[in-house]
């Protein structure tokens, strides 16, 4: 085999080797879970989070989502305070359901085929899977009454924006090392290419 076939050779496998690395990282790195936050009278936001864990619990990935969280720990699991700059601080989690009158809270909604569900689990408890939506509501009710976020699918929300990546985990994809690497391993097998080219010529004369 000549210099200039094995050069050839060696530029296809590393260029193969490297499009599997894309691909690999791509499956392990693919989860991604949807939320829903719902601040009420109408103002409505959403995130998609990518996370490399098979599982994130609802409420780590609330707290990543870079909304601002406020939460209390209790004897029955985390009880979300604030998220941004609605609902109480977590001195006085409940402070809207006193006086007898109707409770203001934010409640934690999971969506399963298609419907919203009220969490019957405590959202630091609750483990979300990828292709999840979760949801969070502001607003007066109870475990029967109080009213589901907006119906948003999961492709609604994850297609329309790049996903955040939850710290500690990836971002979906390679990035850019691994093509600068490819660059790099390109421009010095060229150089190296181009060398036994020469050299071969001046053998040649």
């Amino acid at each position: 085999m000549t210099m200039q076939r094995y050069v050839g050779l060696t530029i296809i496998t590393v260029a193969i080797l490297l499009l599997t690395f894309h691909f690999a990282t791509d499956a392990q790195d693919g989860n991604q879970a949807a939320l829903v936050i719902d601040y009420g009278e109408g103002n409505v936001e959403t995130r998609c989070l990518a996370f490399d864990t098979p599982q994130i619990s609802g409420y780590d990935l609330l707290e990543q989502s870079g909304l601002g969280l406020e939460s209390d720990f209790q004897a029955g699991g985390a009880a979300v305070c604030r998220v941004g700059e609605t609902g109480c601080p977590a001195s006085d989690c409940f402070c809207q359901c006193r006086g007898g009158g109707e409770c203001v809270y934010w409640s934690y909604w999971h969506q399963l085929e298609g419907q919203w569900l009220y969490s019957q689990i405590a959202s630091n408890a609750y483990q979300v899977s990828d292709g999840a939506v979760e949801g969070w509501v502001w607003g007066p009710g109870s475990v029967t009454e109080a009213q589901p976020p907006p119906l948003l699918t999961h492709a609604e929300i994850c297609q329309a924006a790049s996903p955040v990546v939850a710290p500690g985990g990836r971002r979906l994809g390679i990035g850019w090392l691994p093509y600068a690497a490819l660059g790099f391993i390109l421009l010095a097998l060229g150089a190296l290419l181009s060398f036994t080219r020469s050299h071969a010529r001046r053998l040649n004369e």
